[in-house]
């Protein structure tokens, strides 16, 4: 006989809900948590029809309730848990009563049972056993119980001891017990005799049961072929595992995977699987491995076996490439010229040959003749990854002319001074235009002008050099970049006035403290989420629901282009990853391409009646989704690969807003204490991905009042956390128990529910 699985019977806890009231998103309405749910009581009866002096058992099935209180209808006090067994000494019907008490109240189940005449003259042992899975009993996973249903006939009123033992095929008692009722759990398949000796003072009988144990079988540990298995010294090799467990619950892996050449191990990595998704490996190779062939071996383990799985990868050097620089810049004839070798490759020599003159050395000066204005330079390099010759025809200029240069440094931003170092031969007098067309006043008549840019873009530089009769020109092509590395929305109650506000993370001002509104972009009508991909900016319009975009580097400007999607539901929030953007609405995850064609709706949905999404982050080949269902049980985090269709697995329960990715940790906002936690409840928390459901770590500690974080953007090492407060805040990613700190502590972001929303950061 086979029951449903009992373990889960009892629940305990209160549903926690949020209820929302106002004008825009779910997100900025007003919370509260409703009362718990009432219990329910239920419970049966093993055996349905028992008789005189036999052994029954009554099992609770109730839900929400904290305490079961049993009365078993023969007069006697009352009982208490989750099973109580009794026996009845004579004939007739008896109301049972169960009483589930719990934090939303109390409930009552009546029963009627009818006891039997007894069925024999004396002791007869007897059980039933209870299987969790209705099926196969397997060894390890299945937690069996055994319910005592002995008959105590004329024994005298005295009731049995009993003995309980497991027994293999070949005779070896394993285990035993003297309870009522015996649990036991399988360690490994086979058949086995599980045997019940009840005993009076006067009489004994014994009973058994065969049951086969099943052995779930081992995993299958499966390596992805790379498309290329060659890879070149200095390269990262992505390695990706494809292994399973074999049944049909998910059961941790154990993953080492090993790079071998001979014998010798040159690199291993473990990491521990705990759902369908594939793996990742980045095997990094150093410059000094050998060239030659390697074996990768994957082993996946758990505790029903090991299995390993080996491919070959084909280590090359690094392609010989030659290249060189030289100064000065302009070269001068009668004057000497140093040739820097810049080559890359594996175990370099080089040949050099300039202007017939030949040297084996890694770089050369060369003194060059008087009036030669042009002379043949080559550079042959060889190396494990071959031969490569580079020829230039040098040009030399005279020494006493004019020659205008100069040089700009690495980092070109708007909206700070950029210093243009003049490096021209022989001037004394200098006229800069800096190349912005629509103005005529951006020029200068210094040797090294700072010029400061209003706005990113690619810009023509020319610099004049004279020496009062001669004179030259050079020019140069420069890519002046944003500076703003944040961008927040800025949700404000009047649709007009929304903006996205702009930061420079690189400012030496950890406060950022001087933002002024030059540094926001006006969007009218934007809701709460923020994307970024490719120099553009996306958000959602509320007044029609459409996708729009404007440039991230059009500070002044007003220019808003539709993309051409309308949602039918707005987002709670967009993300880019690729050339995808991706969507979450309460139930479902979607995506389409970054011109709003390619549209996927409802590619991954929840399992859950009633699911609520609030945010969500994407981790390489995983997608971490934040739900607010109101169950307590199956509110929390939830992971799924990036392929249609694929299943959501719950990480761990929790009511919790706000979720990010990184440093192999994912990052949230208890609304609750977080697994007995103290000072978790409003702080920022991190659990590892390897183990979602260890105990949290409290990264930065609560804001007094509380204040509900929406939405969380690591860079840099940081966290920038969206609160409802409303305020801006960051801690760092690795710290703990840290205090946040507000970011733009002079900037008005309005009153509560408005304020600061989702946040993109361009590294």
């Amino acid at each position: 006989m086979r029951f449903f699985q009992f373990g889960k019977w009892l629940l305990l806890g209160a549903i926690v809900s949020v209820l929302m009231s106002g004008c825009q998103k779910d997100d900025d309405k007003k919370e509260q948590k409703t009362p718990p749910p009432a219990p329910v009581a239920k419970f049966m009866v093993v055996p349905s029809s028992p008789v005189v002096g036999q052994l029954v058992n009554f099992i609770s099935t109730s839900e929400n309730a904290s305490t079961l209180e049993w009365d078993l209808g023969k007069g006697e006090p009352k009982l208490y848990g989750t099973t109580v067994s009794t026996t009845y000494s004579s004939t007739g019907n008896y109301t049972v009563t169960l009483k589930a008490i719990g934090p939303g109240g109390e409930n009552i189940a009546s029963q009627t049972i009818t006891v039997g005449a007894l069925s024999v003259a004396s002791l007869k042992a007897m059980f039933q056993m209870f299987d969790p899975t209705g099926a196969s009993v397997r060894a390890k996973l299945d937690t069996i119980t055994f319910f005592n249903t002995t008959i105590a006939g004329n024994v005298g009123g005295l009731l049995p001891t009993y003995k309980w033992q497991v027994i293999t095929s070949g005779g070896t008692v394993i285990d035993s017990s003297t309870s009522v009722n015996f649990t036991y759990a399988f360690a490994n398949g086979g058949n086995y005799r599980v045997r019940l000796t009840a005993t009076t003072a006067s009489a004994t009988d014994t009973t058994s049961m065969l049951v086969t144990v099943v052995a779930p079988p081992a995993p299958t540990s499966v390596l992805v072929r790379p498309t290329d298995t060659t890879i070149v010294r200095g390269n990262t090799l992505v390695i990706t595992e494809r292994s399973r467990t074999n049944i049909s619950d998910f059961l941790n892996l154990n993953l080492v995977l090993k790079v071998l050449r001979g014998d010798s191990v040159i690199y291993t990595e473990s990491k521990l699987k705990t759902n369908t998704s594939d793996v990742n490996f980045n095997f990094s190779v150093p410059v000094s491995t050998p060239r030659g062939t390697y074996r990768v071996r994957l082993v996946a383990s758990n505790q029903f076996g090991i299995d390993s799985t080996e491919m070959n990868i084909l280590v090359r050097p690094r392609p010989t490439v030659a290249s060189f620089t030289f100064s000065p810049n302009p070269a001068l004839y009668n004057n000497p010229v140093t040739f820097t070798n810049t080559s890359t490759g594996d175990s370099l020599s080089f040949i050099w040959n300039v202007n017939g003159n030949v040297y084996t050395t890694t770089n050369v000066t060369y003194n060059i003749p008087m009036l030669m204005t042009q002379f043949p330079v080559v550079l042959i390099a060889n190396g494990d990854g071959g031969s490569d010759t580079l020829s230039v025809l040098m040009s030399a200029s005279d020494p006493g002319a004019v020659i205008a240069s100069f040089n700009v440094p690495a980092t070109l931003e708007a909206r700070n001074p950029i210093a243009f170092t003049n490096t021209s031969i022989n001037a004394t007098q200098y006229h800069w235009d800096f190349g912005v067309p629509t103005l005529t006043n951006d020029t200068a008549n210094v040797a090294n002008p700072s010029y400061t840019y209003d706005n990113p873009g690619t810009y023509t530089v020319k610099l004049i050099a004279s020496d009062g009769v001669n004179y030259d020109t050079a020019t140069l092509d420069i890519v002046v970049k944003s500076p703003y590395d944040l961008y927040v929305i800025d949700f404000t109650s009047n649709a007009a006035d929304r903006r996205i506000v702009m930061i420079d993370l690189d400012k030496p001002n950890p406060d950022f403290n001087n933002i002024s509104d030059a540094d926001t972009m006006s969007v009218p009508s934007a809701d709460i989420t923020l994307a970024y991909a490719n120099g553009n900016l996306y958000f959602v319009n509320t007044s029609t629901n459409k996708l729009m975009r404007r440039s991230a580097s059009d500070f002044v400007g007003t220019t808003l282009q539709e993309v051409g999607y309308t949602f039918t539901t707005r987002p709670n929030a967009m993300r880019v990853d690729g050339d995808k953007l991706y969507w979450i609405t309460p139930t479902a995850v979607h995506r389409m391409n970054l011109d709003g064609t390619g549209v996927e709706l409802n590619f991954i949905t929840s399992p859950n009646t009633g699911a609520d999404f609030r945010d969500f982050y994407i981790d390489g080949n995983n997608i971490y989704v934040n739900d607010v269902i109101n169950n307590v049980t199956l509110n929390g985090v939830y992971r799924a690969n990036k392929t249609a269709g694929a299943t959501m697995v719950q990480l761990f329960d929790r009511w919790l807003y706000g979720i990010a990715v990184a440093e192999g940790k994912i990052f949230y906002f208890p609304n609750e204490t977080d697994m007995g936690v103290s000072g978790s409840d409003g702080a920022i928390v991190s659990r590892p991905l390897s183990n979602p459901s260890a105990t949290p770590t409290i990264v930065a500690n609560p804001l007094s009042p509380k204040g509900r974080v929406l939405f969380i953007t690591p860079a840099r090492g940081k966290l920038y956390l969206s609160n409802r407060s409303p305020q801006l805040l960051q801690v760092n990613i690795s710290g703990t128990n840290q205090t946040q700190t507000p970011v733009l502590q002079n900037y008005n972001w309005g009153a509560t529910n408005s304020g600061p929303r989702q946040s993109v950061v361009i590294q």
